[in-house]
């Protein structure tokens, strides 16, 4: 009978083997995992860099002697409180007369706002976030009068369901195709780079926004190319939660999904109203955020609640939308404005305390030259 001993010699050569090939397994089991995650490191210095164009450096003077309304969807969102102020800025500028009218996030109160504008005989409207489809009478009213019309983040009547003839004159601001690729993009590399080629992402989604939902699905797009082994989910809200409310449906949110090690939000706005609830949690989220207003920006800095956003200077839209208006008054086609896209996080491109996000270049020096301007 063989002995003890004999037996485990034996079978050592045959443990060794194995054990070399587990090991193998494992070491290119690892290399594959860090392969995702250094891809997505190597994407990132991109996207810290971000797609910046140039504003034009040509274009006509500034008309004389106008007056325009700026009519947004609401004051109370900081991104359109910020673009509406820099667009009056802007058309300080250059020398017109410039009136804010609320849109007051109501149906009612953009059209109140549009005709109240229309009243007071402005020369030109520009609306901020507000589809035609809701404001079609009103603008039609507006047209009728002589007013030109130029929307930013807003589609036309031509755009479902309407599919009636456009009233706008011109948009400002981005293709949105190509805004819901980059965004999507640089989303899904940061989180694959903190969160890990196994991540579980909670994506929140505001489901009666039309603009919304297809930036969601560019991140999942992303998310399936660089990493297949991340997961997400949805967790949707509309618009009538946006409020103290909203911070149960982020905690629900959050118990329902106790396995997700980081959220997606699609604006800072809803991360700002559902803060209390993440910190209640206890646990320690990566946080992708919007489009970095300042109190978010804030937020990452202390390293609390939110850890990154994708940074676009609405500032530069508001100048923006002024160059567009002045080239609609002298019957000239528009110009790209050349506004991007940058990722923000604690260690890139975080603006001074207390500065809001402008973007990488002077965008104000190249418009004031433009039109004329010292």
């Amino acid at each position: 009978m063989m002995k003890k001993t004999q037996r485990l010699s034996l079978l050592a050569p045959l443990a060794a083997v194995l054990l070399l090939a587990f090991g193998v397994q494992a070491q290119a089991g690892a290399a594959t995992t860090s392969a995702v995650v250094k891809a997505a490191q190597k994407r990132l210095a991109a996207d810290y860099k971000g797609d910046y164009g140039s504003p034009p450096r040509s274009g006509p003077k500034p008309a004389k002697g106008k007056k325009i309304a700026i009519v947004p969807v609401t004051l109370g969102a900081p991104s359109i409180a910020d673009q509406a102020n820099a667009a009056k800025q802007a058309a300080t500028l250059v020398g017109w007369k410039t009136t804010i009218f609320d849109g007051k996030a109501s149906v009612s109160g953009f059209n109140e706002a549009i005709r109240a504008a229309t009243a007071a005989r402005v020369n030109a409207i520009f609306t901020i976030g507000i589809d035609c489809a809701p404001v079609q009478s009103a603008l039609s009213e507006a047209k009728k009068a002589g007013i030109k019309i130029v929307a930013s983040v807003g589609s036309d009547c031509d755009a479902a369901p309407l599919k009636k003839s456009k009233l706008f004159d011109a948009t400002v601001g981005f293709n949105f195709g190509h805004v819901f690729a980059v965004t999507g993009r640089m989303r899904a590399d940061w989180l694959i780079a903190n969160a890990g080629d196994h991540a579980k992402i909670l994506q929140f989604v505001q489901g009666d926004n039309p603009v919304i939902a297809p930036q969601v699905t560019a991140t999942e797009t992303s998310l399936k190319k660089y990493c297949p082994a991340c997961s997400f989910v949805r967790s949707s809200f509309v618009t009538t939660d946006l409020g103290p409310g909203l911070a149960n449906k982020v905690q629900s949110a959050l118990l329902q999904n106790p396995t997700v090690n980081a959220l997606a939000f699609p604006y800072d706005a809803v991360i700002t109203l559902g803060a209390g609830a993440i910190q209640a949690s206890g646990k320690r989220y990566q946080v992708m955020g919007g489009e970095c207003v300042q109190a978010n920006l804030e937020l990452i800095r202390a390293g609390r609640v939110q850890n990154a956003c994708v940074g676009t200077s609405t500032t530069w839209v508001g100048y923006a939308s002024v160059d567009a208006i002045n080239r609609v008054f002298h019957k000239v086609k528009t110009a790209d404005p050349g506004i991007g896209f940058q990722l923000v996080d604690k260690t890139h491109n975080l603006p001074a305390k207390g500065k809001t996000y402008q973007g990488p270049v002077n965008f104000k020096a190249i418009y004031k030259k433009t039109w004329g301007l010292r």
